[in-house]
């Protein structure tokens, strides 16, 4: 069981506080150490930081029904059987990847958009430092990010290992990762030990992949596993492109 959302009174101070306090303490562990406590900069408590009384930016109350880890069967050419909603999770990271910035926090209700005004498409890639499919697949995304990111999709990272599989990611982590992505400039997060979206996958499989609808928050696809070597960033292109379109022209859920 995961334990109650982290109360949306927490100030941003506070996160930022709790994510630097948690990252020094794990400076200089080695694979040979105890793996360091889990980063709790997300919920003190260490539960889930979900949030179901959020609202997106136009104000409207994010989708409080048929929420689950269920993804839909669709494929980007036909549609299947429709997913579950993904919970209003609760992060923090560096928005369009902007360090100068600073860490700030977000939710998935800020890419709830029932009408598709600016956004048409999610797309959510779970990833840990350890991970070689999970680098190689950041670093297809790379060549064509700006380009997807003008056509509506939203894209977005989230660390949740660090250089050993199975011990939960730090802020230096997240810090690595700009890097290892090259300097995207898209959102990546922290979700330290998987701790959010780890309801959605193995974490020995990393990395995840999910196709989420703005319009209703339903989880159209979602698969554990990356791209493999030799594949070219025209391949991820072509991929995020069918999706793109199953969207705009082939998948109508209902309520919309």
């Amino acid at each position: 069981m995961r334990n109650p959302a982290l109360p949306l009174a927490v100030s941003v101070v506070s996160l930022l506080a709790i994510i630097a306090v948690s990252g020094c303490s794990s400076a200089g562990t080695t694979t040979q150490e105890k793996a360091p406590e889990q980063d709790k900069g997300l919920d003190p408590t260490g539960g889930a930081a979900v949030d179901t009384t959020g609202k997106n930016p136009d104000g409207v109350p994010y989708p409080s029904t048929g929420i689950g880890t269920t993804s839909g069967t669709h494929k980007a050419t036909a549609v299947g059987k429709p997913g579950d909603r993904i919970a209003n999770f609760k992060f923090v990271g560096y928005i369009n990847g902007d360090k100068a910035g600073g860490l700030k926090p977000f939710s998935m209700a800020d890419y709830y958009d029932p009408k598709a005004k600016t956004i048409k498409l999610i797309h959510i890639q779970a990833a840990g430092i350890w991970c070689g499919y999970c680098k190689l697949e950041s670093q297809l995304i790379a060549p064509i990010a700006d380009e997807m990111k003008a056509k509506g999709m939203i894209l977005l990272t989230t660390v949740a290992e660090g250089k050993t599989g199975g011990t939960p990611a730090v802020l230096a982590d997240l810090d690595a990762w700009l890097g290892i992505a090259q300097n995207p400039k898209y959102t990546i997060a922290l979700d330290p030990g998987n701790k959010n979206l780890g309801v959605f996958y193995t974490a020995a499989a990393l990395p995840w992949n999910a196709w989420v609808d703005p319009r209703t928050m339903e989880i159209l696809e979602a698969h554990e596993g990356g791209y493999a070597q030799g594949t070219t960033s025209d391949k991820v292109r072509q991929d995020f492109d069918s999706w793109l379109n199953f969207v705009n022209n082939i998948y109508k859920p209902s309520g919309t």
